[in-house]
């Protein structure tokens, strides 16, 4: 039996983006090439079909910009919510604005939250998002399949990247590891 947890993704360079700008998009972000929060964004979304990585880079990334800003490792853990269907406003903001209230022990001072399945929120929910995302003390990760159901004013604040599915070609070191063993 092949342990495939040792096949998977550890950082964010590692990684199968379906296209070079989506990839590059977050290279500068870690980087400290694009900055966040900055110019009225404190958002990354992260938007493509089902199965694509999204949530599994969602998760890294708040440890890897944090290492890109300070070259610290996090010293509070980020927020994960997990978007439920039917997920209203005040629900969404009340566990922002808990952890918002609180002093941030980061070395960047930020707080860093992924919105799971952002999709899901009541259309209240996304507006009170919205107003959530116009802050300077946080960066906020999200993800979706539907990306066309997201109000306008939420993608205005968030750094858009595509997560679709990648070119089958890009596999190819890895089956050929895993057939080896």
């Amino acid at each position: 039996m092949i342990n495939t947890k040792s096949y998977e993704p550890k950082n964010v360079f590692e990684i199968f983006y379906s296209n070079d700008e989506s990839r590059l998009r977050i290279e500068d972000i870690v980087c400290g090439l694009e900055p966040l929060p900055a110019f009225g964004k404190c958002g990354i979304l992260l938007y493509g079909v089902w199965g694509t990585g999204k949530t599994t880079l969602a998760k890294m990334l708040p440890t890897t910009i944090e290492l890109g800003k300070t070259s610290e490792e996090l010293s509070m853990p980020e927020t994960f919510i997990a978007c439920q269907q039917g997920f209203t406003g005040p629900q969404v903001m009340s566990l922002i604005e808990r952890q918002l209230n609180t002093v941030s022990l980061n070395a960047s001072h930020l707080h860093y939250f992924i919105l799971d399945e952002v999709d899901n929120l009541t259309k209240q929910a996304q507006q009170s998002l919205k107003s959530a995302l116009n802050t300077t003390r946080a960066i906020f990760v999200l993800t979706t399949n539907n990306v066309s159901q997201l109000d306008r004013g939420l993608l205005d604040r968030c750094v858009l990247v595509e997560m679709n599915a990648a070119q089958t070609i890009q596999f190819a070191p890895i089956v050929q590891r895993i057939t080896k063993k």
